[in-house]
């Protein structure tokens, strides 16, 4: 240990000291500056989006106030009669219809109104049969001019634009050179869109828009939609009430806010950006500076440790010898003979490595004992968390499946009441029987939900897995004959095998229902039973697509699947039925195609449920 009045000490926390007083105020002085920076940045970014934004929004409200000004010129140089507008199809001569075609997303209605016309003539794009856009017309009444469920308020009259329903309506009234009156519904999810997909906003920067109201009228999140902003994000609500001429963007922990208010149509945008990512870029960088700068302060330690090393060759011998038994070299030792009080040290710091050495062997083998134990210990203590964890849950799933079931029970009993009242009605029997199998398909799901949480309790008995498998080839001969497949049984062993024959029937279920599902028509399914180290193998192979690297590693997991329909419990209780035997399921890609399961089952089953002989 150095003392702390030698030079070599007062040296050493000099550089130590300087080095660390310097980085810090370094870094300090580059991580304000950098994140003002940052902030300046977003700032300028989001006002300039939120401007963007405005401007665009006017060109496109000019846009459908052009286009709804166009369709008016063309009825009062081409009337049409009411005759007209009941004939069926697209005609040159009905702008109208044309017009709703043309533009089928953009414009929800058109509400169009003549003093010659029988009523108010409603006009909308719908899709037929095949994804065809056509023109529906309808005529309805003049009241439905003023009803607030399709058109505005008679206090709105005065006003060519208001939001109404998540929808944009803009009146062109009668005027002295036409007498036809237009109301457009524009649709502002489509508008907004459009503008936003025309200004390439960065996935940084989020957009939200409200009615004067404060209900979000677009946001990216779709639960915000028609919702009060003052409940969903009282951030942005706030943003939104602070807005003031001055434009200028308002900081919100990691974000920056721009809010502006649109008048035509009323409306109020706010634009959010997520500093979030370029601040931890930037302590990114400066922890990498940290470690440079950590690097040259090591650098500048050694070539000050150079300079001073030559002290005194003893004490550069004893630091040398002490530096390598801190790094377990405890072969060093001091070979420097002295009669004095620093030879005693010597020969008291070659004893101790001496006694380091002997010490440390033994120590190492006790480490290695101990990191057996601890392996096993923490094996068995995630083992015994799996089951408890399980138990509980396969417990609470039981309670509940037993309250739905009792609940199902009973349509049951009203579904078998209305099979005897309604024995004649065969139409009533087709939909009884969907219903029947409705209600048992759902009890099977219970059953095995109830089934992987529970740890299988397994009765058993010795057993021949070919019958097992000539059973199920059997029970799904019509399913089989369905697809035209071949199934192939090859290397048959007729020795038992100590096992729960009805969990082991399940879970060889499960897995051939699986080949047979994947399996293409006219497909092959090879079963093979062989033996082998003491256990017997069952591989079940198909010709179907195989399975991908990466649902291969959650193949076994509850509630994964790649069927279009199944509650992917299927393959993980096989593989818990199987590791129940102390056995083992794989599942490997075939060369020619398609997967091979296959599972391994010891010999040495029995235990003290068991009922095998031997």
């Amino acid at each position: 240990m150095l003392n702390k009045n030698s030079l070599r000490f007062k040296t050493t926390l000099f550089v130590i000291v300087f080095a660390f007083a310097l980085t810090a105020s370094l870094l300090t002085t580059l991580f304000f500056s950098s994140r003002e920076r940052i902030r300046s940045r977003s700032q300028q970014q989001v006002n300039f989006y939120a401007d963007l934004f405005a401007r665009n929004s006017v060109g496109e409200i000019e846009k459908c106030t052009s286009e709804i000004d166009a369709l008016k010129l063309q009825l009062r140089f081409s009337p049409i009669s009411p005759q007209m507008l009941s004939k069926q199809g697209a005609h040159a001569e009905n702008p109208i219809e044309n017009f709703v075609i043309g533009y089928p997303q953009k414009y929800a209605f058109l509400l169009v109104h003549q003093p010659d016309w029988p009523g108010v003539l409603r006009a909308r794009a719908i899709k037929v049969f095949g994804g065809t856009v056509k023109a529906e017309l309808i005529w309805t009444a003049d009241s439905m001019w003023l009803s607030p469920k399709v058109g505005i308020k008679r206090k709105d009259l005065d006003k060519r634009f208001a939001t109404v329903d998540g929808q944009i309506r803009y009146i062109s009234a009668m005027d002295g050179k036409a007498n036809i009156s237009i109301q457009a519904a524009i649709s502002i999810g489509f508008l907004l869109d459009k503008i936003l997909r025309e200004m390439n906003l960065p996935p940084e920067i989020e957009p939200v828009v409200t009615d004067t109201n404060g209900i979000v009228l677009y946001a990216r999140k779709q639960s915000l939609l028609r919702q009060f902003i003052q409940r969903v994000d009282p951030e942005i609500a706030e943003a939104l009430a602070l807005i003031r001429p001055t434009k200028r963007g308002q900081e919100r922990n990691s974000f920056i806010l721009a809010a502006r208010k649109l008048d035509t149509p009323a409306m109020f945008v706010v634009f959010r950006k997520n500093m979030s990512p370029e601040i931890s870029r930037l302590w990114g960088t400066l922890a990498r500076m940290t470690l440079f700068a950590a690097f040259i302060l090591v650098i500048m330690l050694f070539v000050t440790q150079i300079i001073l090393r030559r002290m005194t060759a003893t004490f550069r011998h004893m630091e040398s010898a002490a530096a390598r038994v801190a790094d377990g070299d405890f072969s060093q030792k001091i070979a420097v003979e002295r009669k004095d009080e620093i030879g005693l040290l010597i020969h008291a710091f070659n004893e101790m490595v001496d006694r380091l050495n002997e010490s440390y062997h033994s120590l190492r083998q006790v480490n290695v004992e101990l990191e057996k134990k601890i392996d096993e210990l923490t094996q068995t203590r995630a083992e015994l968390s799996q089951k408890q964890r399980l138990a509980l849950i396969g417990e609470t799933i039981s309670k509940i499946s037993h309250e739905i079931q009792n609940k199902i029970g009973g349509v049951s009993i009203w579904v078998q009441n209305l099979e005897m009242q309604l024995q004649g009605n065969e139409n009533t029997r087709v939909y009884l029987d969907e219903m029947n199998s409705a209600l048992n398909s759902f009890m099977e799901m219970l059953a095995n939900f109830k089934r992987f949480y529970r740890e299988p309790q397994l009765v058993k008995s010795d057993v021949v897995v070919s019958q097992l498998i000539d059973a199920i080839v059997y029970q799904f001969n019509e399913e089989i004959k369905a697809k035209n497949l071949r199934i192939t049984i090859s290397n048959r062993v007729h020795t038992s095998i100590c096992a729960d024959a009805g969990q082991l029937e399940k879970a060889l279920m499960n897995i051939f229902l699986n080949a047979l599902y994947f399996s293409p028509n006219g497909g092959a399914i090879d079963i093979t039973v062989k033996e082998e180290d003491g256990c017997q193998i069952i591989s079940i192979a198909d010709e179907g697509p195989g399975v991908s690297a990466a649902a291969m590693s959650k193949l076994f997991q509850p509630f994964f699947t790649t069927k279009a329909s199944g509650s992917g419990l299927g393959l993980a209780i096989a593989h818990n039925v199987v590791r129940a035997h102390g056995g083992e399921l794989l599942c490997e890609q075939r060369e020619q195609g398609g997967a091979v399961f296959s599972i391994k089952i010891p010999h040495e089953g029995k235990d003290e449920n068991s009922d095998c002989r031997g």
